[in-house]
């Protein structure tokens, strides 16, 4: 997806994120699952243009720096040269 949005001039972003898991919540993980990061919580970052609804950039991952870095990081290349309204 990267290859192929770049440089899209915006207006108005809208930025979410969906809350899933992974085979079972984090509360029902054995103790043996634990440190396993492939099962859990698990966040879908999404930005969207506004009027035209195209899905600049998303990223999956945890709720965490890292992946939101990438997010914004992919976020930041979709829309290089444009002015950012982010809501």
């Amino acid at each position: 997806m990267g290859k192929f949005i770049v440089n899209v001039p915006v207006k108005d972003v809208q930025c979410d994120e969906i809350w899933g898991f992974i085979k079972k919540k984090e509360g029902h993980k054995t103790e043996a699952e634990q440190n396993d990061k492939t099962i859990g919580v698990a966040w879908c970052f999404v930005a969207i243009e506004r009027h035209t609804k195209l899905v600049l950039n998303f990223a999956l991952g945890r709720r965490n720096k890292d992946t939101t870095d990438i997010f914004i990081e992919g976020l930041r290349h979709a829309t290089a040269g444009s002015v950012l309204k982010l809501r």
